[in-house]
């Protein structure tokens, strides 16, 4: 069976680490729908300070804190948009996740049968680094 209603992430990219985003996105579902909102870090781990040999990292990971605190999980509601398809927006502040760490973002909801969902994968840099 084909979904008749669903939920999209806009475009994500590169986002910097300590500093706030609003994750927006589009559905066809009606204004106040609830959509279920997650995520965190792909690789659920402790993160340890990066180990540098000669100028390099050795491993691929620099954060500040424990990356299983990077997750979330929360219902936002849907919103009119007269320009089109209705809109939904969830913030996240990346202060202390992983540099150079893949995140995801996941978009579903419980509350209504066949919707397709979203996911989208994202990587956290030092802010002021390309």
């Amino acid at each position: 069976m084909v979904p008749k209603s669903w939920i999209r992430i806009d475009p994500i990219g590169v986002l910097n680490q300590n500093e706030k985003y609003n994750i927006t996105g589009t559905t066809n579902l009606p204004p106040g729908a609830e959509i279920l909102v997650e995520g965190g870090t792909d690789n659920v781990h402790s993160c340890h300070p990066p180990e540098l040999r000669n100028g390099s990292y050795l491993n691929d990971t620099q954060c500040g804190w424990n990356c299983q605190l990077a997750s979330f999980n929360d219902i936002v509601h849907v919103v009119h948009s007269v320009q089109g398809n209705n809109t939904w927006a969830y913030s996240i502040n990346t202060e202390n996740w992983c540099v150079r760490e893949s995140y995801y973002i996941h978009v579903s909801t419980n509350f209504q049968e066949n919707v397709s969902s979203d996911i989208k994968v994202f990587t956290i840099r030092k802010a002021g680094t390309q």
